[in-house]
């Protein structure tokens, strides 16, 4: 909760400029997240156009790094994304801009999502290579400066709601206020 918290505030200083100063001021999630389907060619094709179908991908496709646990994998996966943030190694890689860093916040919370559902109960052999085969393609999204293919819709305690559409790559940072 505390990356995620973390994460949302990161974003909001991005996308604004601003930043509340208030360490009260931690956003509340309130994620809808979606998928949209781009099966692998050795997958049946099925409909593409429900936003909650999951991507099903191939046994050739690739996954996050490591052999542990999904949990263990994902921790791993999102440092290495953050230390690459922080050190602006991956700003090396592309451009630093809001779609980029948006694309970024978006990935951060899906990965924050996938390993938070872990501590619901045991991930079957089956559920953990589909995470680290979406994590791993949603990195690859990034690095190509694509839509990651999973939107994300998230509401923050003051009621800034944070979007990014993963058909088209476009975020924004709405006030329902104004």
């Amino acid at each position: 909760m505390l990356l995620v918290a973390a994460a949302a505030v990161t974003a909001v200083v991005l996308l604004t400029g601003e930043s509340s100063g208030d360490p009260e001021a931690a956003p509340t999630p309130t994620p809808s997240a979606t998928s949209k389907a781009t099966p692998s060619p050795e997958a049946k094709q099925e409909s593409q156009d429900s936003p909650d179908e999951e991507r099903v991908f191939g046994p050739n496709d690739p996954e996050i790094e490591g052999t542990g646990p999904i949990e263990e994998r994902l921790d791993a996966f999102l440092a290495k994304l953050e230390q690459s943030d922080n050190d602006g190694s991956l700003w090396q890689q592309i451009p630093d801009t809001k779609e980029n860093r948006g694309a970024l916040f978006a990935l951060r919370f899906t990965l924050t999502d996938m390993k938070s559902a872990t501590r619901f109960g045991s991930v079957s052999e089956e559920q953990a290579t589909q995470w680290a085969k979406e994590a791993k393609y949603m990195e690859n999204q990034l690095l190509a400066q694509k839509p990651l293919g999973t939107s994300i819709k998230y509401t923050m305690q003051d009621g800034r709601v944070f979007e990014y559409n993963g058909d088209t790559g476009e975020v924004g940072l709405s006030d329902p206020k104004n």
